[in-house]
């Protein structure tokens, strides 16, 4: 069945073979990739959900909401592993490479989890005009964290905490998520369950 509201958010498992996308009604869908069989439905939020992200190093699928949760979740019994209490106005998650990490981004402020033991270790804060998180990314080998707001990047050590660089761009930056690229608009036309095809947009390409 197509859920209520709005989708806000989706992404593949590490493995490709699954979905996970959530939005307006605070379930999170999970769906072959393949076929679009909808495989389960993670029930926990009280309110949107606007991002997720599967660790890639585990079946643990990390989701955020307005009701101020994270919760992480196993994919394979659809339970709740942990749930850490990620505060208001929760707009990105990104796990570390290796999955022992969790980045929480907020509109001032990044936060860093320890996911095994569900314990806050880091505060990275945001300049004070920053016009909004938009998007979080760590580098390949987990040392740096990045995140974009506005028209701005911010470059973190994940390991120290310490500003590494600040970029300003001309415009307004355009996160872009890899996992919800051109061939995942092109899969949805084919997951009547979510949404109407019409509903989403192939972005144009770009050389950035």
């Amino acid at each position: 069945r197509r859920p209520r509201g709005m989708l806000f958010a989706a992404a593949f498992s590490p493995d490709g073979r699954q979905i996970a996308a959530a939005g307006a009604s605070g379930a999170v869908r999970l769906l072959k990739t393949d076929t679009g069989e909808l495989v389960g439905v993670l029930h926990g939020h009280q309110r949107d959900v606007v991002d997720l992200a599967y660790c890639p190093k585990k079946s643990t699928l990390a989701t955020a909401s307005r009701d101020g949760d994270v919760r992480l979740w196993d994919t394979g019994t659809g339970r709740t592993r942990r749930q850490l209490a990620g505060g208001a106005n929760i707009r990105r998650v990104a796990f570390s490479p290796d999955g022992q990490r969790l980045a929480v981004g907020k509109p001032t402020v990044v936060t860093v989890w320890d996911v095994r033991k569900g314990k806050e270790i880091g505060t990275l804060p945001l300049p004070k005009q920053n016009q909004g998180l938009r998007a979080l990314a760590w580098s390949s080998d987990g040392r740096w964290l990045a995140a974009s707001f506005g028209r701005g990047i911010r470059l973190w050590d994940a390991k120290t905490g310490k500003v590494g660089d600040t970029r300003n761009h001309n415009r307004e930056i355009i996160p872009r998520n890899v996992g919800i690229g051109v061939f995942q608009v092109k899969m949805w036309r084919n997951l009547s369950m979510l949404q109407r095809k019409n509903d989403f947009h192939q972005p144009r390409n770009s050389s950035s």
